[in-house]
């Protein structure tokens, strides 16, 4: 479930809080679907060449496909495919929100990988005032995976995260996943799927840096539960384990902390599934 590995690291001293969630992400998961093929997933705006897919998911029955776009065939402008979900509530200036989720590039069938020095897909996490169609005040994207970009493997999904700070006079939060394209030579699709969104609580506090070294612990995250890292000195019957760090929330992401050896350089870790 874990992997421990010793580590020469630069140390900071950093407070943690966990993760609690106040707006809501709907359907994030795309698994619920109305309407006939091509499906349109729930609570999403659909746009271009965009569906939902049974093709290949990272998990459920259903993901999002992004692809194209096609038509017309020899223009030499941008466009783009995908869908986006406006948040109206649960926000507020100054709070610090992350979105993460999975994107593939998937050859599983033929002319569905990307393809073309312009085609390329992103995750973004827009701020208007005036709704979605007012004014647009800052856009936080993720990685652009793809041609000219971050390289994207095939058939292995990459997990993407979004950081972003509600800006001053902001009323609508505007999630949203997209494939960018230029005709008929800058096509492929970009599967996403597992999109989560909440709110990042806590303060970071940056005191002078000192080499030290340490132990890292990095561990998958379910998707269904959240983590809690415990640490002892003394393996037995009756051995106590003491928390250390926060509860880590269940983002399906893959979760990270560095523990400095100080006087105590033998130490035994511990992950367990808490509510």
């Amino acid at each position: 479930m874990r992997n421990l590995r010793p580590a020469f690291v630069i140390f900071c001293a950093v407070t943690l809080a966990p993760i609690v969630a106040t707006a809501q992400l709907l359907n994030g998961g795309f698994e619920s679907e109305s309407g006939t093929p091509p499906q349109t997933a729930d609570n999403w705006n659909i746009f271009n060449q965009a569906n939902a897919s049974t093709n290949v998911t990272h998990s459920g029955t259903y993901s999002l496909q992004t692809y194209g776009p096609f038509t017309p065939l020899s223009t030499t402008n941008f466009d783009a495919s995908g869908a986006q979900q406006n948040i109206t509530s649960g926000f507020s200036a100054g709070q610090t929100w992350v979105l993460d989720g999975y994107a593939l590039n998937w050859s599983g069938i033929s002319g569905y990988e990307l393809s073309g020095s312009n085609s390329f897909g992103v995750a973004q996490m827009k701020f208007f005032t005036g709704g979605s169609g007012g004014t647009l005040l800052t856009n936080y994207q993720s990685t652009t995976y793809g041609s000219g970009n971050v390289s994207m493997p095939e058939n292995v999904w990459q997990h993407f995260i979004v950081t972003g700070t509600v800006p001053v006079g902001a009323d609508t939060m505007q999630i949203g996943v997209i494939k960018v394209g230029m005709g008929a030579c800058n096509c492929g699709s970009i599967f996403w799927d597992d999109i989560n969104l909440y709110q990042q609580t806590g303060q970071v506090n940056t005191n002078s840096t000192t080499s030290q070294r340490g132990v890292q612990l990095t561990w998958p995250a379910s998707v269904s539960a959240n983590t809690q890292v415990q640490v002892t000195t003394n393996l037995s019957s009756s051995t106590v384990w003491t928390n250390f760090g926060p509860v880590w929330q269940g983002t399906g992401g893959t979760n990270s902390i560095t523990d400095v050896f100080g006087s105590t350089p033998n130490k035994f870790y511990n992950v367990i599934q808490v509510q």
